[in-house]
């Protein structure tokens, strides 16, 4: 497979798991689930994700990602965040479902540890210096998150 396939697959993968999330818990979705909606096989499955909360992170990458571009198609900054967030609403039953599971590997755990490394690397950028010991406890903190 080229790179273009393997994107291709990767988004079908993320389609399937939306459409399995439409009425299914994410709790109770199974990867042979995944595949028989995708209309691939296991193998393929893991050729590209380790488990079904791997797909759920890799595709809020993915929607970081258009989000972001979604804010360059505005003329303003005010514009751009408006479309920003537009974009988001859309998206909004994946957030909802998703940030709900506390489960190992799963997003609020996947998104926290993003938001500590922004915020490591600003840190590092702008001082020189890698983040102060005393804030070194945030590290092993994921359990912050408020329930959706």
């Amino acid at each position: 497979m080229d790179r273009r396939e393997q994107i291709q697959m990767k988004e079908r993968l993320a389609g399937a798991i939306m459409q399995c999330m439409k009425t299914t818990a994410i709790e109770k979705i199974t990867v042979q689930q995944i595949v028989e909606v995708c209309g691939t096989t296991r193998q393929t499955f893991y050729r590209y994700f380790q488990d079904k909360y791997d797909l759920i992170n890799r595709y809020f990458e993915m929607l970081l990602l258009e989000s972001f571009a979604q804010m360059g198609k505005g003329a303003t900054i005010y514009e751009g965040l408006v479309k920003k967030f537009r974009f988001i609403k859309q998206e909004q039953e994946f957030f909802k479902k998703a940030f709900k599971l506390a489960e190992q590997n799963c997003l609020k755990e996947y998104d926290f540890h993003l938001i500590l490394q922004f915020y490591t690397d600003r840190t590092r950028e702008r001082t020189g210096k890698p983040l102060e010991e005393d804030m070194q406890f945030l590290k092993n903190w994921p359990g912050c998150f408020v329930t959706l």
